[in-house]
């Protein structure tokens, strides 16, 4: 009798690996790197052209190196996303905690990075 399910299951394991495949190559998933614009307490991100990433989901990481000096609570946008704060173990930065020019790993917590 022949497995009328391997149709299905062949199709679901491929669907997620091309999932995986996807979101390391277009939606600037780890490992991207880019300097960021606006001003020190509003930084944006902007992602590699052709980036598909417009959601903001747990555990997404980016490395940026900061285009400008902080000067007390910061947001960051992502690549299109809406802004969200930038927290150090849960506390709002304070003034020289993101320094022009030096790289920082910033990780998706929740609806805030960091």
């Amino acid at each position: 009798m022949a497995d009328t399910n391997y149709v299905a299951r062949v199709t679901s394991i491929l669907a997620a690996w091309l999932q995986q495949a996807n979101d390391l190559t277009f939606k600037g998933r780890s490992p991207n790197f880019a300097t960021t614009t606006g001003s020190g307490n509003a930084q944006v991100l902007t992602l590699a052209s052709g980036s598909l990433y417009t959601t903001a989901v747990a555990g997404d990481a980016f490395l940026f190196s900061a285009g400008a000096t902080n000067s007390g609570a910061t947001t960051l946008a992502v690549g299109g996303t809406a802004a969200a704060a930038v927290q150090i173990q849960g506390a709002a930065l304070v003034s020289g905690d993101i320094v022009s020019g030096s790289v920082y790993l910033v990780v998706r917590v929740g609806s805030i990075w960091e």
